[in-house]
């Protein structure tokens, strides 16, 4: 059997790879009790990004084109403008929550950050609960 710290990280990543073949083939004899933690092997996170990049390098190839360029240009000032409103917007919940804390400090609800916090993030989209304030 082989240690982590045997190889670098170059060849315990290539050995993660074969042992997960090795003790997830269907016809492997290998036990589950021979087989090392580390070779668990996510396939799943590196299809993932193969499909983020995949999706990116299509973007690029719409947005320098003359039918979608104007598009994906609209697209982004929109994504731009949305980041504003909401870096502002948690500004203003985190206003209201410390505020909220420190004056309604001695009521059960409002005994963490946390739990004041979720409570006017509900109220700003509309969850409007009066009873906390008895």
């Amino acid at each position: 059997m082989w240690a982590e710290d045997d190889y670098g990280p170059e060849q315990n990543f290539m050995l993660n790879i074969i042992w997960y073949i090795h003790c997830n083939h269907p016809a492997s004899d290998i036990d589950e009790e021979q087989c090392p933690k580390s070779s668990k092997y996510r396939f799943d996170y590196m299809l993932a990004m193969v499909v983020m990049f995949t999706w990116l390098k299509l973007i690029f190839f719409f947005r320098v084109s003359q039918t979608f360029g104007p598009l994906f240009k609209m697209m982004q000032e929109m994504v731009i403008d949305l980041l504003k409103f909401m870096s502002i917007w948690m500004l203003i919940i985190t206003m209201f929550t410390c505020v909220g804390a420190l004056t309604f400090g001695e009521l059960k609800t409002f005994h963490g950050l946390y739990d004041v916090s979720l409570i006017y993030f509900e109220s700003a989209l509309g969850s409007w609960d009066f009873t906390v304030y008895d």
